[in-house]
């Protein structure tokens, strides 16, 4: 019997010694040791980058170096796209007016020929992801494997204590207002990070995608009836003061009805049982109510076609795309895979109702070219002449003739920046 054990452990070993000898094993195969892919990303912080994909990919390519590219001018699309093209990245991960821009200019790689090589399911991810990377003709030169979601949580019980009927999905502004004006004199009845009149003016600009830039003409355009009723709405909204920023967590103790955030609030809800909540997506554009407002992709993915190192950043997306990596992500502000068998739910929230309206994915109506100038001076001006109505010292009319006034100055100047 003893002879016979010997005998089996030397073929055993003889077997082990011959299989490494013969091929590698699999650490080898998966040794990335001296291998250097260029990455190109639109964080401009390097440890967020590194927090929420570059620890992954590390992990699951072992050796690999990473040379991390970051835009140092975010106002300046040329000059950033010059310098993108000149640092010859192999992968980006980017935002969706950079995607847009560079399959525009066809600087990105169709990955539909290593789909369908590898049999890649493209079914298995959320059939609105791969509708908004894809272009007319079926190209499809990016994916998204995780998308960061912000809605409407509101106090069910203070809701129920007044009688009032409970938000739902598909409202539009006018409409979230007008219950937040029920709440005058019982509650605050919206808190939120854009509590201020300029931001909250912004907030429902860009949700109906009223943009004041005319760009076959380069000038100054406003939609004056739509902008002069939001405006109104402001005013009527700041003389009740039921509108609160979110310093004093008024929504987390009970006193505040609506409270506008992401899925980051969640985590401090759940350790909250003294009233009922629910969340439900953000307002919509009034006349494109089956657009979500309340679905952003973190970022898209995609491989240059002067890229060196195609084939490693292609099983790079793989990787970040897969089910089973789908649970490694730590990332902050915490964020959901668009893989249908992940994307429903957080923390035990359903998230279903978000995922049924299709993706508006257009950055917004204040362009990524902009420069920095331009920006603050045009909050400013907002914020100026909203509390001079807030005030009473002018109407909404007069309110928007000035803003427009200065906003044409503040282009103008603009214009000679660029």
């Amino acid at each position: 019997m003893k002879t016979m054990n010997v005998s089996i452990v030397i073929l055993c070993l003889s077997l082990v010694l011959f299989g490494c000898t013969s091929r590698p094993q699999n650490k080898e195969l998966n040794d990335y040791t001296d291998t250097i892919i260029n990455i190109y990303t639109s964080y401009v912080n390097e440890q967020q980058f590194y927090q929420n994909y570059g620890e992954l990919i590390l992990e699951h390519f072992p050796g690999l170096e990473i040379n991390l590219m970051m835009p140092s001018d975010t106002s300046d699309w040329e000059a950033r796209f010059e310098k993108i093209k000149n640092n010859q990245p192999d992968l980006m991960l980017f935002y969706t007016d950079e995607y847009e821009k560079l399959s525009e200019q066809s600087y990105l790689l169709d990955l539909d020929p290593y789909v369908k090589k590898d049999k890649f399911d493209l079914d298995k991810y959320a059939d609105s992801m791969i509708d908004a990377v894809s272009t007319d003709t079926g190209s499809l030169y990016g994916l998204v494997p995780r998308v960061n979601i912000s809605g409407i949580y509101y106090n069910k019980d203070l809701f129920d204590q007044l009688k009032i009927n409970y938000p739902t999905s598909g409202m539009d502004w006018h409409e979230l207002l007008n219950i937040v004006l029920r709440f005058e004199d019982n509650a605050i009845g919206l808190e939120s990070t854009f509590s201020d009149p300029n931001n909250l003016l912004m907030e429902i600009a860009n949700t109906n995608n009223w943009s004041f830039i005319d760009s076959q003409n380069d000038s100054i355009s406003f939609q004056k009836q739509d902008w002069t009723s939001a405006i109104q709405q402001i005013i009527d909204l700041y003389h009740t003061q039921t509108v609160s920023g979110v310093e004093d967590d008024l929504f987390l103790q009970g006193k505040a009805a609506l409270h506008t955030g992401n899925l980051l609030y969640i985590d401090q809800l759940l350790g909250i049982n003294n009233f009922s909540w629910d969340f439900i997506p953000s307002p919509v554009n009034s006349k494109k109510r089956d657009e979500s407002h309340s679905i952003y992709f973190d970022r898209i993915i995609s491989i240059p076609k002067e890229s060196t190192n195609k084939d490693l950043s292609w099983e790079i997306i793989k990787m970040l795309m897969d089910e089973n990596v789908a649970d490694e992500y730590k990332s902050f502000p915490p964020n959901v895979s668009t893989l249908k068998s992940r994307m429903n739910q957080y923390e035990g929230i359903n998230l279903e109702e978000f995922w049924q309206q299709n993706l508006d994915t257009k950055p917004g109506i204040l362009r990524s070219d902009f420069s920095s100038s331009f920006l603050e001076e045009f909050y400013g001006i907002l914020e100026d002449q909203l509390q001079l109505a807030i005030d009473e010292k002018q109407t909404a009319d007069q309110t928007l003739d000035e803003i427009i006034k200065q906003t044409e100055i503040a282009y103008e100047k603009e214009k000679l920046r660029r």
